[in-house]
């Protein structure tokens, strides 16, 4: 009789736990491979299976881990929104309402004008500066992937941010233009960012 290993181990006692905790028997599988996933190195899979207290503690470890992902399901079902209507087309629901991203012309006239005046600025940024800009606004990089890229905390990169607005408002004054347009160009600029 072949003895089991802690791989196979932790995979049973896992999917015990998912369903115990009322996990749908579709995800429970996947529920057991994660928690076998993160819980374990490779090379530890095929050491003997773990006995006594030991064991216990790994089904409470599989308990917590199935508890915490029956709660994450359950969050992503509730921002699940179903695209048809109460009569079961797609016209009647908010796939019938949903309009194109695409920008109009409004947009894309605000759009030049901010990509004239940057391609202005540009050289007189300093080099972090260009690189922020460029990852920020046109590679359109989420702030907590730049926080890994450049090696800056939150904080540091909000101050990042805030001296390089501050450079482009000192640009644009010295360029001539209007207090509340440069303002204005400004904030349209990190809204055109924020809704991307």
């Amino acid at each position: 009789m072949k003895t089991e290993v802690l791989g196979e181990q932790a995979v049973r006692i896992a999917m015990e736990r998912a369903k115990h905790c009322g996990i749908h028997e579709n995800h429970i599988e996947d529920c057991a491979m994660n928690f076998v996933h993160r819980r374990f190195a490779p090379e530890d899979l095929f050491l003997p299976a773990r006995k006594g207290e030991e064991e216990t503690r790994l089904t409470s470890m599989a308990e917590t881990y199935a508890r915490g992902y029956l709660v994450r399901l359950r969050k992503r079902a509730r921002k699940i929104v179903s695209l048809t209507g109460t009569d079961g087309t797609e016209t009647s629901g908010p796939a019938g309402q949903i309009v194109s991203r695409e920008p109009g012309p409004e947009e894309m006239s605000l759009r030049r004008q901010i990509r004239d005046f940057i391609d202005s600025a540009l050289p007189k940024l300093t080099p972090r500066q260009i690189d922020l800009y460029l990852s920020s606004f046109e590679q359109e990089e989420r702030s907590i992937d730049l926080q890994e890229t450049t090696g800056r905390s939150a904080g540091a990169l909000r101050e990042a941010r805030s001296c390089l607005r501050t450079r482009l408002h000192k640009l644009l004054m010295a360029a001539g233009m209007d207090e509340a347009l440069a303002c204005d160009l400004l904030n349209q600029l990190e809204r055109l960012r924020d809704g991307r």
